[in-house]
């Protein structure tokens, strides 16, 4: 049995408001309610999220570029930075569209 506990903040610290006992099956389970994102909008989000994905990864080589150009460091960790926001942008959005649970 998973017991969830929700505080709340008083004069004296925190004091439990609500003790809702869940069992592991009920904690686990996937909500079977309305999906995330209604299926007219998979393929226009799925395209704009690319134009996005690919603009990141535009910047990020700009970004390493000038850190190559200038010898600057703290530029290629900041190109490695938006590169990897735009590697997580695409596993979301991939997570997502394709119906996978997050």
């Amino acid at each position: 049995m998973i017991s969830l506990n929700v505080y709340g903040t008083f004069l004296h610290g925190w004091i439990p408001l609500v003790h809702l006992p869940l069992s592991t099956i009920e904690a686990l389970k996937v909500s079977s309610g309305q999906p995330l994102i209604p299926s007219s909008w998979v393929l226009p989000l799925g395209i704009l999220l690319v134009f996005v994905v690919i603009a990141l990864v535009g910047w990020a080589l700009q970004l390493m570029q000038a850190a190559m150009d200038q010898g600057e460091f703290s530029l290629m960790l900041a190109g490695c930075m938006v590169c990897s926001a735009a590697v997580g942008i695409a596993t979301v959005m991939v997570m997502t569209l394709s119906g996978l649970p997050l």
